[in-house]
């Protein structure tokens, strides 16, 4: 198997086991009443993978392939406006509800739990949105060089 084939095998593994991590503990406390489990997880996960891209391109196994760099370009632009009203919604949802309404009995273990699904939902919201605001100027950036590469030789 090709050692870029490997690469991003192993990097969706990484991927995959650090959602696991950050949305454990929520599963745990919460369990299935935490009502953004379904924009949480791609946030994580499109953070993760598009910040792999922008640093990483040249690991990836379509570095080479420009069709794949265009779609990466006009995915962006559903995305960004999905992920953007995911957390409008999110904001929306705190301060109309809060997590009061979900939380178990004790007040300092939910304050606690509270505080961190919301950083950790802000933190991986606003990295994945601006990681979709870069990332198509890396790759454009990524054609232009592949292009004219091609073009010297």
């Amino acid at each position: 198997m090709n050692l870029k084939i490997r690469a991003e095998i192993l990097f969706w593994i990484i991927t995959a086991v650090i959602t696991f991590i950050v949305m454990h503990p929520i599963y745990n406390y919460y369990g299935m009443e935490y009502p953004f489990y379904w924009s949480n997880i791609p946030f994580i996960i499109i953070f993760l993978t598009y910040t792999r891209y922008i640093f990483l391109l040249k690991y990836t196994p379509f570095s080479q392939t420009h069709w794949v760099k265009i779609g990466l370009i006009f995915l962006s632009i559903p995305l960004l406006l999905v992920l953007v009203d995911g957390l409008y919604e999110f904001q929306r949802y705190l301060d109309v509800m809060g997590f009061v309404d979900i939380s178990k009995d004790d007040a300092n273990e939910a304050s606690s739990m509270a505080k961190y699904a919301r950083y950790q939902y802000l933190f991986f919201g606003t990295g994945a949105i601006m990681v979709l605001v870069f990332l198509p100027l890396r790759m454009i950036v990524s054609i232009w060089r592949v292009t004219n590469k091609k073009s010297k030789v």
